[in-house]
């Protein structure tokens, strides 16, 4: 976490999402590059309060203490549109759309350019199969870099470079899920692990539905206590992956 003498720092560039040209789903993905099941499987389930419906009056998720000053679909920040945001905030529906947008474009740029600083270069990260792309860009968006990527439980960007320098993208799948398998965000969790298996090959699919098999079932029985709704969703989203 701290700078020093002779240290090369990579300042990402800046790509803003043109005000009007983000309505819907489909304009998201044109405009970000990541795939639309992970748009709809996981941002949209997680993110707002209500699923599918984005928070148009800024509110404090409470993740810890007074919680974090949040709207639209999870977006936080000192300041919206250059104001501060603040318990007043409100926005419109295609401006929540909007703003999701820019969070996921910041994100994959911030996470582009954090591997190509750890050895993983673009052109390696291009071959990655959409999906998989998707929810790696989603550990920062959840998480943030250094969380996400570097602490002292692992060390997924040398696991993930090595993954990647095999093609071994099954194995890839497998350790970016493990890394938000905390109590809290398991639900995440396994919904971004399915997300991120439907580019791969039927081989691979088949070695992450077997590694994972009762990891899933650990968290749909944790889910059958206070969500019983969403611990049976996510068995027949997992039963129905051939």
């Amino acid at each position: 976490g701290y700078i020093h003498a002779g240290d090369k720092i990579n300042i990402p560039a800046r790509y803003k999402i043109k005000p009007g040209s983000v309505k819907n789903i489909d304009d998201i993905v044109k405009s970000t590059g990541v795939s639309k099941e992970y748009i709809e499987d996981v941002l949209l389930q997680m993110e707002p309060k209500v699923p599918n419906e984005p928070d148009l009056k800024a509110y404090y998720d409470k993740v810890n203490g007074k919680g974090v000053l949040t709207i639209g679909f999870g977006h936080t920040g000192r300041y919206l549109d250059n104001k501060p945001l603040t318990e007043d905030s409100t926005i419109t529906k295609e401006q929540a759309y909007e703003i999701l947008a820019q969070d996921i474009l910041d994100n994959k740029v911030r996470t582009i350019a954090y591997l190509e600083q750890n050895g993983i270069s673009k052109k390696d990260f291009d071959k990655i199969p959409e999906s998989l792309q998707s929810v790696i860009i989603d550990v920062a968006f959840n998480k943030g870099i250094y969380d996400g990527f570097e602490n002292d439980h692992h060390n997924y960007t040398n696991q993930l470079k090595k993954d990647l320098s095999e093609g071994n993208y099954a194995m890839a799948t497998i350790h970016t899920n493990r890394i938000s398998n905390v109590v809290g965000l398991e639900k995440r969790s396994m919904f971004r692990l399915i997300s991120a298996m439907n580019d791969l090959s039927d081989k691979d699919r088949k070695v992450v539905k077997d590694s994972a098999d009762s990891e899933v079932a650990r968290v749909v029985k944790r889910l059958q206590i206070k969500s019983p709704g969403e611990a049976k969703k996510l068995q027949e989203t997992w039963n129905n992956i051939k």
